[in-house]
């Protein structure tokens, strides 16, 4: 299974057959690090540590300790009434964007239900709660905000059930740098201006959202930023940092709004619906049963009203009853599906919009004491005449490696989620999918409804922005414009979650793990991508002689400086796959999760160094 290829520097590298499969659809060296895996399905869930001044606004994020899929949870949350006013806003996010669910809010106490996909993207956070701090709060003060996931169980995939923990986190009421609000954040055009509004700003301050580029940035006062985007975007469940010339800096994710429901007589009354963050033109709702009570929410995200066919449908999708809705800009329609005379032989409901809505449903069930359970967005539908092709919906585009939202860099391994992608295939377009990076089809590794698996071209060098759509049969999903760094390196990790244990080899080419450490003044070889590489050829196979070199490269294991013996293409792989085969120091930490960084430093001029690191949070076994 693991090839040895002869090389000079003794560099090893994985089949092509190999990498292919364990690329596409495994982990990487999953199959021969099965006997590394964990038995126990347990997730922590970490809240932020904030800091924020008297009578300014914090968001709190909630986060898994390391990445996991999640279908659906529910978490309750007390914050002290001393310190804290009432909540302005509650978001969840997801790697896909289908992330939805409702908060009922009783003062300072939360209770929040959420589904979807949840946990998969590193560096996002399942949940955001933004809440104002009472200027009677006392600076210097900090508060501890914990959260209770025991309210109903974490699902993952079927028949996955998770042990969830947390880890408080604390709010310090000191500085005078904060966020409270960011918007517009769905479907921006090119040249549309954000405003983000807050506390603290200075002149000179920086703002960076993640995955998206930025034209300028203005400071209007020290209240609110202007940001002038240089291409298409939407800010929903991007990080928004801002930092100030003194070196201070708050994050903040952008998330659609929403108003509490209306009043319809169920349990759902005045609950704040949490919508996607993906929006598509259409949707059916899963089947409701006989004791149960549905209902369906719709939000416009766009700038024009929208209008939407409501259709009651039986199960050999015969239509009932129908309907017409006008959501304005910026509105919300919610309603129970009794109203919409759903129900007895009519039993699902189609939704067909004008223009693309966040759409998701819950059940209320009849004469049981349990919460409404969210059911998540509908299905994507669309009113298809025959040999039409629903339109792809684009989502989150993220470093192949790290799974982390960010500029995208030359040669560099990408996975793009959302709808309607694609079902599967061989290059370079997989099942009549194709990725166009600057109008041009990239090499694509694997395609499936939910995830592409891409490789950006080597010509985006020295630009600053590159356009990103996924084209299916001919159908184009929307065009997201994504800022584009020197290098973007990313260590590949044996779960392909972007944490944990390095996918790395050990110098007998066994699998580094807990029972496979490398010993000091071993050689490894870590597997890696977003690290450009002089003359590569796109979409090429690297030889196995002389494969080329990389930009200067470092590594650390354990915070000390690991000779490099080689750094360059990974022979027989296809050009964006990086070896790198470092020496663990003699004096390296020992133990089975043993931090390793990996560092690249592309030549910018004679006066200008840059290092870009790749993620926190990835292993190795040192012994």
């Amino acid at each position: 299974m693991m090839e040895i290829l002869s090389h000079s520097n003794a560099h090893r590298g994985l089949t092509g057959s190999m990498w292919h499969r364990v690329w596409a659809i495994l982990p990487l060296f999953l199959v021969l690090a099965s006997a590394q895996a964990d038995t126990t399905p347990a997730l922590n869930v970490v809240l932020s540590k904030e800091t924020a001044p008297p009578g300014a606004t914090v968001q709190i994020k909630l986060s898994l300790a390391k990445p996991a899929a999640v279908s659906s949870g529910e978490l309750a949350l007390d914050l002290d009434p001393a310190v804290f006013g009432p909540v302005t806003a509650i978001a969840t996010f997801s790697a896909v964007g289908d992330a939805c669910g409702y908060a009922t809010i009783n003062g300072t106490h939360l209770d929040i239900h959420f589904a979807g996909t949840l946990g998969s993207a590193a560096g996002t956070p399942v949940i955001v709660i933004t809440v104002p701090i009472l200027a009677t709060a006392n600076a210097g003060a900090q508060a501890t905000v914990t959260a209770d996931p025991t309210g109903s169980t974490w699902n993952g995939p079927p028949g996955t059930v998770y042990a969830v923990t947390v880890t408080p986190g604390a709010v310090t009421i000191s500085g005078s740098l904060s966020v409270s609000d960011v918007s517009p954040v769905s479907n921006l055009a090119t040249g549309a201006v954000v405003r983000i509004r807050g506390s603290g700003f200075t002149s000179g301050a920086a703002v960076d959202i993640a995955a998206v580029s930025v034209a300028s940035v203005q400071t209007v006062g020290p209240q609110e930023i202007a940001v002038t985007l240089a291409g298409p975007a939407d800010l929903g469940g991007k990080r928004i940092t801002v930092r100030n010339p003194d070196g201070s800096q708050v994050e903040f994710f952008g998330a659609p709004p929403a108003t509490p429901l209306a009043a319809i007589g169920d349990a759902l009354d005045g609950a704040l619906p949490l919508f996607p963050t993906a929006s598509y033109p259409g949707g059916f709702s899963n089947v409701i049963g006989s004791f149960d009570s549905g209902r369906i929410a719709l939000a416009n995200p766009n700038a024009t009203p929208v209008d939407v066919l409501l259709e009651s449908v039986n199960a050999v999708y015969l239509i009932g009853h129908q309907m017409t809705v006008t959501i304005p800009p910026g509105g919300i329609y919610a309603n129970d599906f009794v109203s919409l005379q759903v129900g007895g032989e009519y039993d699902m409901l189609w939704a067909l919009a004008t223009a693309p809505l966040r759409m998701f449903q819950y059940v209320v069930r009849y004469n049981v004491h349990v919460p409404p359970i969210v059911l998540g967005g509908p299905s994507p539908l669309w009113p298809l005449s025959p040999g039409s092709v629903a339109p792809p919906v684009l989502g989150p585009v993220l470093s192949g490696a790290s799974f982390i939202q960010g500029a995208i860099a030359p040669g560099e391994i990408i996975t793009l989620r959302g709808f309607e992608l694609g079902t599967g295939g061989l290059p370079v377009d997989l099942a009549s999918t194709e990725v166009l990076i600057n109008g041009k089809a990239a090499p694509l590794l694997y395609a499936s409804p939910s995830q592409v698996n891409a490789i950006v071209p080597y010509e985006v060098a020295g630009q600053r922005a590159a356009t990103v759509q996924v084209v299916y049969y001919d159908v184009g999903s929307q065009v997201w414009s994504l800022p584009v760094a020197p290098a973007a390196p990313g260590i590949f990790t044996q779960d392909s979650t972007g944490a944990g244990q390095a996918a790395v080899l050990n110098q007998d080419n066994s699998v580094n793990g807990s029972s496979q450490p490398a010993a000091r003044g071993t050689v490894i070889q870590i597997f890696a991508t977003g690290i450009p590489v002089a003359g590569a050829v796109t979409g090429s196979i690297t030889p196995a002689a002389a494969p080329g070199t990389t930009d200067p490269v470092s590594v650390s294991i354990g915070g000390v400086t690991a000779p490099i013996q080689y750094a360059g293409p990974a022979p027989g792989e296809v050009a964006g796959v990086i070896q790198v085969n470092a020496i663990v120091p003699d004096n390296a930490p020992t133990g089975p999760a043993v931090p390793i960084f990996l560092s690249v430093s592309p030549p910018q001029g004679p006066l200008l160094l840059v290092v870009y690191p790749s993620q926190a949070g990835v292993t190795i076994a040192v012994q």
